[in-house]
């Protein structure tokens, strides 16, 4: 009876967290989608030159808000579970308060040499101290979507998320509208969205008490033991994924960065998908490593890699036809960088497999260096290819980087770490697929009919592989969800 009771109370437990992870996975997809849904708005009210004015401004924004408070929001699930119940708001009201300490003090340094900041982030100096507002408001949103994880408030997180997304387009498309200047008003609905809400995390957590001055002291020791360490690999992380539009608006102009973002929104979203499956991916990953179950994780990652693949496929043989939709004519320059893009973020989106191997190993040592020799790469790249080829040059580097990304992960977790359960055999089916589906759509990029029978032909291939999968006795019908 003692037994059966300890294996209810278990399978409550699991049942409760697949609950907030499919919450997640759900938020994840809605968010996204109001995102992707309300680009054609903006790309058909902005110019190609205000649309990269507007890219470049929420970029560094990011930037900032990546040291701005030096990643105390990091620690808050290890906080929970060592200051337990009773202590932990009191150590988030002390991350709050230190977080805004440093941002101050940021602040101050940074207006002193607002000038020179301004002219390398190519930001017009009128805009600093809006940019400064929106960055210390992403650091205390982000604190908050953390603190809400930690306290396993998934319903509230969620609904948060998804509320904060539909109101900063919402007053994004307003100020648009209104202002007569659209990048600045693009710029202010969203930084008022963002500043509201961090008024109301500032005035929330503030009136909660702190519990004395050494306990303080030894929260924000704690918080940065955490929060330093990360910088440098999400600086390295900010690098890969958007140094090739700081090239572009340096080299090429906002106009040519608008068009490449627009393009490289196209070339992502299918990642949206892929990061909302890895919420339910992982924790299955980590149970059957355990459990040494190696034939069901084979068949698990061959389903899961298969159907991105079919996805990334589809995207890239339908690019001409989505960049049309999703912009007006002046963006339709870009299409040429889409499948680039694409590919590229295939390899982004396999890099996520050693590098869960090495978390659940415990063993991040090599991470940020992987990171970083990869951010130098597509500096280096970007700085060759972008002057030569333009913004496909640029498309090029992410192609290149990401492809790099995930060797130096594998060798990793294959080599350095060894045991790594997923053999290099079973990605040729996937990586197979993606680039017979690149070399297809970059050979009848002007032959849609064409192009719409090879999709035919995929989607015919994959029900096939799906009524294998499936009726495997061993498949996945009643395990991964």
């Amino acid at each position: 009876m003692r037994y059966d009771l300890k294996k209810v109370v278990n399978k409550l437990k699991i049942n409760d967290f697949l609950k907030n992870s499919i919450l997640f996975v759900i938020a994840s997809f809605i968010t996204k989608a109001i995102s992707f849904l309300s680009m054609p708005i903006f790309t058909r009210m902005m110019s190609a030159f205000e649309y990269g004015e507007v890219s470049n401004f929420f970029l560094w924004g990011q930037l900032l808000s990546t040291f701005l408070c030096l990643q105390l929001s990091s620690g808050l699930v290890s906080a929970k579970m060592n200051r337990g119940e009773n202590r932990f708001d009191s150590y988030m009201a002390g991350m709050i308060r230190a977080g805004s300490f440093f941002a101050g003090v940021f602040f101050a340094i940074c207006f002193i040499f607002r000038l020179p900041i301004c002219k390398i982030a190519e930001i017009k100096p009128d805009y600093f101290i809006l940019l400064y507002i929106y960055a210390f408001s992403l650091c205390l949103v982000n604190m908050y979507s953390g603190y809400c994880i930690a306290v396993g408030k998934a319903k509230e997180r969620a609904l948060f998320s998804v509320i904060y997304s539909a109101f900063t387009v919402v007053f994004g498309l307003y100020f648009t509208w209104q202002c007569d200047l659209k990048s600045m008003g693009r710029i202010m609905g969203n930084t008022i969205v963002c500043t509201a809400v961090s008024v109301y995390i500032l005035v929330y957590f503030y009136r909660r008490p702190l519990d004395n001055r050494k306990e303080f002291i030894r929260d924000i020791r704690f918080g940065l033991k955490f929060g330093l360490p990360l910088i440098p690999h999400l600086i390295a992380n900010y690098i890969n994924g958007n140094i090739d539009r700081i090239f572009i608006i340096k080299e090429l102009g906002s106009g040519q960065q608008g068009v490449y973002s627009v393009a490289y929104s196209l070339g992502i979203v299918v990642l949206a998908f892929a990061d909302a499956c890895a919420d339910a991916w992982n924790p299955w990953y980590y149970k059957k490593t355990r459990e040494r179950s190696g034939e069901e994780i084979k068949r698990y990652f061959l389903f899961y890699t298969v159907t991105v693949s079919i996805i990334f496929n589809s995207l890239m043989l339908l690019s001409p036809e989505l960049m049309r939709l999703m912009s007006s004519k002046e963006y339709w320059s870009g299409t040429a960088c889409v499948n680039y893009i694409a590919f590229g973020i295939f390899f982004l989106f396999l890099y996520r497999f050693p590098l869960s191997y090495e978390q659940l190993c415990g063993n991040t040592n090599y991470v940020a260096p992987a990171t970083i020799a990869t951010a130098l790469l597509n500096i280096l790249l970007n700085r060759i290819w972008i002057p030569e080829f333009g913004i496909e040059g640029a498309a090029f580097a992410t192609a290149v980087s990401y492809m790099v990304l995930w060797l130096l992960h594998e060798i990793a977790a294959r080599k350095i770490m060894k045991g790594y359960n997923i053999r290099i055999a079973e990605y040729r089916a996937p990586v197979f697929i993606v680039f017979s589906g690149f070399i297809s759509a970059e050979l009848l990029r002007d032959m849609a009919v064409i192009r719409y029978l090879v999709i035919l032909c995929y989607c015919i291939g994959y029900l096939f592989y799906i009524k294998f999968a499936l009726g495997s006795k061993r498949g996945i019908r009643n395990d991964w969800f």
